[in-house]
């Protein structure tokens, strides 16, 4: 290994080695200043989609709960850097319906939030 080097935009790795360069793209990202351009995506969830959605634009720290129109709490996490992946189910334990879902995310100081909405169509 001769050099790593980490593109804190997209969360893609690069590794230099002697025989190349290899890179590998996780989900991580470097948090954000604000909330201004906190995102959910893919969005619309469509029928064929099976992967986790991400949120992104994320500051440090940031307490996201997802919730639907009826106000259920399905989903929260804090974020340890820029973004969060959800599975889609409430709690891990079963596939949240077709609908809008509602993305609360707070600032660890509390001082900044925003909301996303996110439809789900299964």
């Amino acid at each position: 290994m001769q050099d790593i080097s980490i593109d804190e935009d997209s969360g893609e790795v690069y590794f230099a080695t002697p025989l190349g360069l290899v890179s590998f793209l996780g989900t991580a990202v470097a948090p954000q200043e604000t909330l201004e351009n906190a995102r959910v995506f893919p969005n619309p969830v469509r029928p064929s989609f099976t992967g986790s959605v991400t949120i992104d634009g994320l500051t440090e720290n940031a307490n996201v709960k997802i919730t639907d129109l009826n106000g259920n709490l399905v989903y929260e996490e804090v974020s340890e850097g820029g973004s969060i992946q959800w599975d889609t189910t409430a709690f891990g334990r079963y596939r949240v319906a077709s609908g809008v879902y509602f993305i609360m995310i707070t600032a660890e100081d509390a001082v900044e939030t925003k909301i996303v909405k996110l439809m789900i169509i299964r």
